[in-house]
């Protein structure tokens, strides 16, 4: 997990990421971006991200569930803002006695598409279409989609502003992305991380913020 501030000499931001586990052993997987890099997109961020760990806590079991009883959650709460996110969820699956494996459901509002690093250097880019923002109305529906993670993977999720370049096309920043984790995925995860933000120009129009996961070779 890393995060870098865009406005220099702020330390906080829109951007978040969370990792938890919940009741039946499945590990939780967020992150986020509240419109805005000041203090009060910021104050925005901790009340979605507190409320989505309760609401996750709750009914763990679908994302896209989750997501949409926090839209619900933030109308009631008069939490004005939007925000986009990806819950994950990886969880132990073992389909017909099959050899266990594990899982990964998520669910997608209006977020970058999260990197899926083989260890054969394929790297599957995660692109289905997105729900609306958070924020936008509660009445929008949420579907989630699932992938088996296979063993030495590597998942990566980030905001927007480790892609986005100003005056370079959203295309061409991903299409980095994906050549600079194919390079690194054979490193221990904290300098993988390290390493990704290294490439990253000085001066940030944007706030970043990463979250990675290796899928271990044993089986949960």
């Amino acid at each position: 997990m890393r995060y870098l501030p865009a406005a220099e000499r702020a330390h906080v931001g829109g951007d978040w990421y969370d990792a938890f586990q919940v009741g039946d052993g499945s590990t939780m997987l967020v992150i986020g971006d509240v419109t805005g890099h000041d203090r009060h997109a910021a104050a925005a961020m901790a009340q979605v991200r507190n409320v989505l760990r309760g609401v996750a806590h709750s009914q763990p079991e679908s994302p896209a569930r989750v997501l949409a009883a926090l839209d619900r959650a933030m109308g009631d709460l008069a939490v004005d803002t939007l925000a986009t996110a990806i819950l994950a969820r990886v969880e132990r699956w073992a389909p017909d006695g099959a050899p266990a494996q594990r899982l990964l459901r998520w669910s997608n509002a209006g977020h970058p598409a999260p990197l899926l690093i083989g260890c054969d250097g394929e790297v599957t880019v995660l692109e289905r279409v997105p729900n609306l923002l958070l924020g936008i109305g509660t009445g929008s529906p949420r579907v989630e989609h699932a992938v088996v993670l296979p063993p030495g993977s590597t998942l990566l999720f980030y905001t927007d502003g480790l892609v986005e370049r100003r005056g370079v096309a959203l295309d061409d920043g991903v299409a980095w992305l994906c050549r600079e984790a194919q390079a690194l995925r054979e490193l221990p995860l904290d300098e993988f991380c390290d390493r990704i933000l290294a490439g990253l120009p000085e001066a940030l129009d944007d706030d970043v913020a990463i979250l990675a996961l290796r899928a271990c070779p044993e089986a949960v």
